[in-house]
């Protein structure tokens, strides 16, 4: 036996390999050879992990507990629409006890009168002069006139006056709107230039 050994290691016997075919040979297929895209996919692609798995688990317990409680709500929803209609109806027989009969019974529909345009157009308007007299005349201005006049040479300011006046129901100059302190001022004004 230390023979056979001595002469396996120096080489002398050799064997030759049976199952080895040359490299050149066109048929021969490198098992080590990969396709690039094949190597890219692997990387690329996580394993699913046990945190992958938790987390998608209690996605999907999530998901689950949201569908249950829509469900509960749009329950819940109908059935107060249920009592919506419940009430409504009771709602409607009450009015209908209330009303006589014969409300109900119309000989025929009548059509209600409905204004135009041209008769819009063509009615008169009517200006409310309740409260105040048109305009002042004459005697009535000059009284207004002297009635500030003498308020303002007892100091009172033309807002103060303006209130009074309006307090008073004095009509305006014009015969519409309010008394103010800056007409009053103005009316003072021409008055004093005269």
């Amino acid at each position: 036996m230390d023979d056979f050994l001595h002469n396996l290691r120096s080489g002398k016997l050799k064997q030759p390999d049976q199952n080895r075919r040359q490299y050149n040979d066109s048929q021969y297929k490198n098992s080590q050879r990969r396709n690039v895209q094949d190597r890219r996919k692997r990387e690329s692609e996580s394993p699913l992990t046990a945190e992958n798995i938790t987390a998608f688990k209690e996605a999907l317990e999530n998901i689950v507990e949201n569908q249950k409680q829509m469900a509960v709500a749009l329950q819940q929803r109908s059935d107060a629409e249920v009592r919506k209609a419940g009430a409504l109806e009771k709602i409607a027989q009450s009015i209908k006890s209330m009303v006589p009969p014969q409300a109900f019974a119309t000989e025929a529909p009548v059509e209600a009168p409905m204004d135009t345009a041209e008769e819009m157009a063509s009615a008169p308007v009517v200006e409310s002069t309740s409260g105040r007299n048109n305009k002042l005349v004459g005697g009535e201005r000059e009284k207004v006139t002297n009635i500030i006049i003498r308020l303002r040479e007892d100091g009172m300011s033309y807002e103060k006056i303006a209130k009074q006046m309006e307090t008073a129901g004095y009509p305006t100059l014009s015969g519409k709107g309010k008394w103010r302190g800056q007409t009053i001022k103005r009316l003072f004004e021409k008055t004093a230039q005269k």
